[in-house]
């Protein structure tokens, strides 16, 4: 027994004197090459561009775990440890990105991060080890961005970011407040081309409700009811989008913008009597989302939004069935700034 207690705490302190070694790979095959140390090596100084044959399977990150050796962290032994990680993985050509190198204040051994990839025999012949010289140009490294339909959806909460009017009693602006949070839906069509911009189209939409036993005078007569607000605006816009995936196809962000209409409408109901006004305006839309890819083509994450535009003149419904189209002042006009912070959905076809 005391031979075992002895022994878990020694294997302990030897594992931790290692570097930490991180693989991250979307595919794999058995190994290309006889050894780890036919892997090429290239410091991403040296090299800009692989074949377009190359596949990338991933990457490979070697660090500190806080307990490393400087014996164990040298620059040789943490790059054998990344050749290791690509050979069981099927890589045969490996690029440095990011090299750390030791220093008195985070860590006293070298770290590094890695691009595995998969490259033909003809390629590799024209290598060395840590040095790489080209005869030819050849594209740039960056991840796969095949042109085509990406659709995203997403739904969550919105706030609106415009104060109320000072003009305004205590009971109306409690009303009011509860109008100045609701729900979004948003959904978009976009073709995204090879650089990764794309032009598509947007469909968002916001509603709120609020609620309140009130006194209310009508033609003279005070009566007491429910009074129920509710609010909706409708964005349609043509959209410039832009898609970027990470070199190891684990993250996707997409980001738009795109100016449209803004339909509005506001709708009060209270016992039998109802009250609208709707409107239009040019509005704007930003979106930033953020997806971690679940499948190649499905990516999920949360998405960040704003909205803007403002009414500078109402159509007016009242009780009675009267419409009239009312201009309104600079002071009176109705701003329809919101922020949104949505779940979202991102495919790729």
């Amino acid at each position: 027994m005391r031979i075992h207690s002895l022994f878990i705490p020694l294997a302990l302190v030897i594992v931790s004197c290692s570097p930490k070694v991180i693989p991250s790979f979307q595919k794999t095959y058995p190994p290309s090459v006889s050894s780890p140390q036919d892997v090429v090596v290239v410091e991403n100084k040296t090299v800009k561009a692989v074949p377009e044959n190359a596949e990338l399977l991933g990457s490979v990150r070697v660090t500190d775990t806080g307990f490393t050796s400087k014996k164990n962290g040298t620059y040789e032994n943490v790059v054998n440890l990344a050749k290791n990680e690509a050979w069981q993985a099927g890589g045969n050509f490996m690029v440095i990105n990011q090299h750390l190198e030791p220093d008195i204040w985070t860590s006293n051994i070298h770290r590094i991060n890695t691009l595995v990839f998969r490259a033909d025999s003809a390629f590799l012949n024209k290598t060395n080890s840590y040095d790489l010289t080209y005869t030819e140009s050849l594209p740039e490294i960056k991840a796969d961005q095949k042109p085509g339909l990406v659709v995203s959806g997403s739904a969550g909460v919105e706030f609106r970011t415009d104060r109320l009017s000072d003009q305004l009693t205590p009971d109306q602006k409690e009303h009011l407040k509860k109008l100045n949070r609701g729900t979004n839906l948003n959904l978009d069509i976009n073709y995204i081309f090879k650089s990764g911009q794309g032009l598509g189209l947007v469909f968002h939409k916001y509603n709120a409700t609020s609620q309140d036993n009130v006194m209310l005078e009508y033609q003279g007569v005070q009566e007491s009811g429910l009074l129920t607000t509710n609010v909706s605006m409708v964005f349609y816009s043509l959209v410039y989008s832009l898609r970027s995936v990470s070199l190891n196809q684990k993250h996707t962000i997409l980001t738009q913008i795109g100016f449209g209409p803004v339909f509005y409408k506001y709708e009060d109901h209270f016992n039998n009597l109802h009250e609208q006004m709707t409107g239009n305006t040019l509005g704007m839309l930003c979106t930033f989302a953020y997806g971690y890819n679940i499948t190649k083509e499905l990516s999920l994450g949360g998405k960040l939004s704003y909205c803007t535009g403002t009414l500078t003149s109402i159509s007016h419904t009242d009780p009675e069935g009267v419409t009239s189209v009312v201009k309104l002042e600079k002071e009176q006009r109705e701003g329809l700034n919101r922020l949104g912070l949505s779940v979202s959905a991102i495919y790729s076809f």
